[in-house]
């Protein structure tokens, strides 16, 4: 039986906080930077009300023209599928919207490995898994037997792990480096 592992969209995959930082700058008019996002909830730092942060939100979610994926998420995803038994497990809503948009990048997922726990699917039980978000590392953690990876990016580096849970890497090249021990 091959290796399972569970990987995240925003942000692990899909650079969107980038595009995140794009769309808020053309929508403001005040230039923002993917390593100006230092929080989850960047919203908050930029003071943004409830109404601008819902409108920033479907700004993104709706734009998955502009998307673009992490350095390096194509070719070490080519490896992983041909070594590993790969799920992708997101909290976004837009089920076809994100199955096209990894189809559009050639990132092959066999839909029977998608899971999206906002539309009730179930979290698959899998041996390792990679989040950029501290917070659903943790909600993973259940189903996961082995480690938790968290993928870098400016909202969690000061993430002080407190328990040891998860490994921190800096790219998918790191990630590359880590699976040849499973």
């Amino acid at each position: 039986m091959k290796i399972r592992i569970a990987i995240d969209f925003d942000g692990v995959l899909a650079d969107t906080f980038s595009l995140s930082a794009s769309l808020i700058s053309q929508r403001y008019g005040y230039k923002v930077e993917k390593e100006d996002l230092k929080v989850w909830n960047f919203a908050d730092s930029l003071g943004l009300n409830e109404d601008e942060t819902q409108e920033v939100a479907d700004m993104i979610f709706t734009n998955f023209d502009s998307l673009k994926p992490i350095y390096e998420t194509l070719p070490t995803m080519q490896y992983l599928n041909e070594k590993f038994e790969i799920f992708l497990v997101t909290y976004r809503k837009e089920r076809r919207e994100v199955l096209r948009w990894l189809e559009r990048q050639g990132i092959n997922f066999d839909v029977q490995h998608t899971s999206f726990p906002r539309l009730g699917d179930t979290i698959p039980e899998v041996d390792y898994a990679l989040d950029d978000s501290p917070k659903k590392l943790a909600e993973l953690r259940p189903y996961v037997s082995n480690d938790l990876f968290l993928f870098d990016a400016p909202h969690n580096r000061n993430c002080v792990d407190v328990k040891g849970q998860f490994v921190r890497i800096d790219s998918w090249r790191d990630f590359k480096k880590h699976t040849r021990s499973f």
